[in-house]
């Protein structure tokens, strides 16, 4: 309803304290999240690694492969961001394991 007024922070018990009095009780609308606050999405397709991550205008993306924690990390992908979905994909991944991470940076 138009004058609806959303309540947060209140526990169950007030909740049930209003609904016994006819007050209707509806959750908030979930806020959207921001372009660029998603995680990625990491995925195994064909035998490669495929990730995927939303994008902002103005930013540097920059995928970085490694075999170790403790070894340094080998870019493998680099793309300036333009506000769309971008999916990359590992064509030659490690056979025993890899580990991958996402770096953003303002241009």
């Amino acid at each position: 309803p138009a004058n609806a007024t959303a309540f947060r922070g209140l526990s169950e018990l007030d909740l049930a304290a209003l609904s016994d009095i006819g007050w209707e009780v509806q959750a908030p609308e979930p806020e959207p999240e921001p372009l660029g606050s998603l995680e990625p999405v990491v995925g195994f397709s064909d035998n490669q690694v495929v990730i995927g991550f939303a994008t902002e205008v103005g930013k540097t993306y920059t995928i970085e492969r490694t075999t170790s924690l403790t070894a340094n990390w080998d870019p493998r992908f680099v793309i300036e961001g333009d506000g769309a979905t971008q999916t990359w994909r590992d064509l030659e991944p490690n056979p025993s394991r890899g580990f991958y991470r996402l770096i953003t940076e303002d241009n």
